[in-house]
This record gives structure tokens, C-alpha cells and sequence, in this order.
């Protein structure tokens, strides 16, 4: 079965990082997102990879190369934005059988995902939040989907889409092809109407990555949920409070401070005496000595 990344949007929300890393390279506990995601669907079952990017993301498609995850992946270039439905219909000759995972490019699962069951409709995953304020709610009615609220204005429990789909091509071939379009906002109320679209619920560890505020917290939530502590040698003179993730390859100066809920990655280098709690230390940064950093994302943005 075939699984597609969205991997094609500017991260525009994660900026400054995104202006020298492109958002799906965005670390998540020191591997790639969008490795990450790879192996969220390899464990769905999903044998084949295709993977949609822009103009620019050779890099991406050379990580997911070296990753391994996929046997071969198999790329689709946008010359222009397409949207999340555009760029589907657009890859749909070089997915292979009638069904096909879609999973957008900024999010992350952490958990089993209950089987799902062959069935005639396409499906949205969704997720009970209970603030759905910066998502809108999926209205749902025995596993059917029913319509779509928008962004609430107030703090409201609910179902909301994870951003991950299993849709058949005839469904998708729906949206006019070569043309700009929206899962979201032109295929799926369309589905709706007519009885075509079921909910999947996960009840795991999910996060949108999209926002400084998210990415940091899913951090927090990862380590907790994976009891995270790595890389440092036994013959370290720093101090490290778990849970953290280090990596082998970070220059870490005696007496500094790691932790607790502390990523630091390869290339990284934390200066004498510096002290670094909830925070993540991107690949290549530089942190002075004796600098205090709390709940921050701290990049190498020369």
C-alpha cells in the first residue's frame, strides 16, 4: 500500500528556523520529522513511499533516501503550490492501487493506531482535543463524518483532523487536475454530503509541529511518553537531568547544565557553565558559556 507525504509547505510558521532548514528536516528529538513519519506509516503497513515537496526539497528527498525506512522513494516535484488536494490529484498517476495513506507534513504520532478496517468511504484520523481552538472539530455520527466546524473562538472539546487520511483515487479525482485545491476545504465537505467520508480515532500521543509553542511541547510530551535519556559518554563532566536527548556528535564544555526535557543536536556546541532547561538546541547552534536558557528553540541560523 502506498503512503504520501505532504512535504511541500514553507514552514512559514516555524520561521526563522525554516529559512535555513526546511520544516519537514526539523529535528523532532534529534531524527528528522519527516523521518519520523515515515516510520509512522511503514508501521501501518504502507510498503511503497511517495513523497511531494516543492522546488526546493532535494534535501528532503536525500534524507528519506538515506533513512532506509522505504526500500526506494519515489518523488513528485511541484513546479508552483498546488495545495494539500492539488498536489494529491496531481501525484495520482505514480500511486499505486486504489487506496493509498496521506499524511500532511507537520504532524506527529506517537502510539498504535487501531487497524482500520476496509470500507467504501475514505477516512480522516481524528483526535479528541480539549481545546480545539486553533484546529475546528470534525462532527461525527457512528465512525461517519457529518460536516466540519470551524475554529471555535472559545475553548471546546472535541474531535479534530490529525492530518492523516486513507482515500481512495476515485474520491480524490473529484478535484480538477493541474488545478490549485484543498483537502480540507474542496474534497472533504464534498465527501460528506455525500456519506462517503468515515472518522478513525487515535487515541495516542499527537501533535500539530506547526508553531514554536507546539513543536516545544511535543518535545516534552515525546520524552516523557519515551523515558528519553541518550549520548552522553561515561566520561562526561557536564551535568544531565532527565529526561533528555544528546547528541554523540554535541561539544558539551564541563560544568554546563542539560536538562531536564532538553534536546541538544549534533554539531551543537554549549559553552562552559551554560545551563539549559525545556529547551531544543538545533544541529549546529552555539550556546555561550555561562548563558541561561529556559522553554526555547535555539538555532544556527548563519
Amino acid at each position: 500500500m502506498d503512503a504520501v507525504i505532504l512535504a511541500g509547505g514553507l514552514g512559514t510558521r516555524l520561521r526563522p528556523f525554516t529559512y535555513k532548514t526546511p520544516k519537514p528536516l526539523m529535528p523532532l528529538l534529534n531524527v528528522p520529522i519527516v523521518v519520523r513519519q515515515a516510520e509512522f506509516l511503514r508501521s501501518l503497513g504502507a510498503t511503497r513511499l511517495v513523497v511531494l515537496v516543492n522546488a526546493s526539497g532535494r534535501r528532503i528527498v536525500s534524507v528519506l533516501e538515506s533513512s532506509c525506512v522505504f526500500p526506494k522513494v519515489h518523488v513528485r516535484y511541484e513546479s508552483r503550490p498546488l495545495g494539500t488536494g492539488g498536489a494529491v490529484r496531481s501525484a495520482l498517476d505514480i500511486i499505486q492501487g486504489e487506496w493509498f495513506f496521506v499524511m500532511n507534513g507537520d504532524v506527529c504520532f506517537f502510539g498504535d493506531l487501531p487497524k482500520m478496517g476496509l470500507c467504501d468511504e475514505s477516512v480522516i484520523v481524528v483526535h479528541e482535543v480539549t481545546d480545539a481552538t486553533g484546529f475546528g472539530l470534525v462532527r461525527c455520527e457512528n465512525e461517519m463524518i457529518e460536516g466540519f466546524t470551524e475554529k471555535p473562538g472559545e475553548a471546546t472539546s472535541g474531535f479534530i483532523n490529525a492530518g492523516l487520511y486513507r482515500l481512495w483515487k476515485q474520491d480524490v479525482m473529484l478535484l480538477a487536475g493541474g488545478e490549485s485545491a484543498s483537502l480540507e476545504r474542496d474534497l472533504f465537505p464534498v465527501l460528506s454530503s455525500r456519506g462517503r467520508l468515515r472518522a478513525h480515532v487515535f487515541r495516542g500521543f499527537w501533535s500539530d509541529l506547526g508553531t514554536h509553542e507546539r513543536y516545544l511541547n511535543a518535545h516534552y510530551e515525546l520524552m516523557q511518553k519515551m523515558a528519553v535519556f541518550q549520548g552522553t559518554p561515561p566520561s562526561c563532566n557536564f551535568q544531565v537531568i532527565p529526561p533528555c536527548c544528546i547528541s554523540p556528535e554535541a561539544r558539551i564544555s564541563s560544568s554546563a547544565s542539560i536538562g531536564p526535557y532538553t534536546t541538544v543536536g549534533a554539531g551543537a556546541v554549549v559553552g562552559e557553565g551554560a545551563s539549559i532547561i525545556r529547551s531544543v538546541i538545533l544541529p549546529g547552534a552555539h550556546v555561550r558559556a555561562y548563558a541561561q536558557i529556559e522553554g526555547s528553540i535555539v538555532g544556527d541560523l548563519t
